[in-house]
C-alpha cells in the first residue's frame, strides 16, 4: 500500500563531472570524424597514414558519432528517483529501470544512510554491480542508502540529500518496527 510520500529526490547525469569528460570526448571525436571526411570526401586527399576507403571512413565515422551521441543522450536522459514514505522505498533508474521498484518491511532487513567510496566499492556511479558489494544506483557523491535485502543481496540507492534521508529513514523504522 502506497503512503504519502515524505521523501522524494531526483538525480540527473546531467552537469555532473562525468557528463562534461563525455561532452567533451564527443566533441573532439566528432569534429575529428568531420574534419576526416572534409580533408577525403570533400578535398578528394587521404586521410591518414593508412588511409580508410571512402565507404570505409563513412561506416566507422558515422558508426562513432551514433554511438558517442547516443552515449550523450543516456547520460541526459538518465535519472535515479527515490521516493520513501511512512511504510516503503520506491526507486527508478531510467532508462534501466522504467517502473518504480518497491520495497517494503519484509524485503528489507537492514537500512542505514552512511557514506561510501564510489570506486573503490562500486568502480564509479551509475547502475553498478559488484559481487562483494552488490548493487549501487548512483550519479554522483558519496552518500548513499544501504539496504540489505531479505534475500541476501546488498542495494544502494545514492543521495545528495543525506541529512533529509536520515531523517525519513528513522521514521521508515519506527513504522516499520511498530507493526
Amino acid at each position: 500500500m502506497r503512503g504519502k510520500v515524505t521523501f522524494r529526490e531526483e538525480q540527473y547525469f546531467k552537469y555532473t563531472w562525468s557528463w562534461w569528460v563525455l561532452l567533451i570526448c564527443t566533441l573532439i571525436m566528432v569534429g575529428g570524424i568531420l574534419y576526416a571526411f572534409y580533408i577525403q570526401l570533400y578535398l578528394g586527399e587521404p586521410f591518414g597514414a593508412h588511409p580508410a576507403s571512402d565507404t570505409g571512413l563513412l561506416i566507422i565515422g558515422v558508426s562513432t558519432s551514433v554511438l558517442m551521441i547516443g552515449l550523450m543522450w543516456l547520460f541526459q536522459f538518465m535519472k535515479l528517483t527515490v521516493e520513501i514514505d511512512e511504510g516503503s522505498i520506491r526507486y527508478s533508474f531510467f532508462p534501466f529501470i522504467r517502473s518504480f521498484r518497491s520495497l517494503q518491511k519484509w524485503d528489507v532487513r537492514k537500512v542505514v544512510v552512511r557514506k561510501y567510496h564510489p570506486i573503490a566499492e562500486y568502480g564509479g556511479w551509475g547502475y553498478r554491480f559488484r559481487f562483494r558489494s552488490g548493487r549501487a544506483l548512483t550519479v554522483s557523491g558519496k552518500w548513499g542508502l544501504q539496504l540489505e535485502l531479505a534475500n541476501g543481496k546488498q542495494l544502494l540507492l545514492g543521495t545528495q540529500k543525506p541529512d533529509q534521508m536520515q531523517e525519513v529513514v528513522d521514521r521508515l523504522k519506527q513504522n516499520w518496527g511498530s507493526e
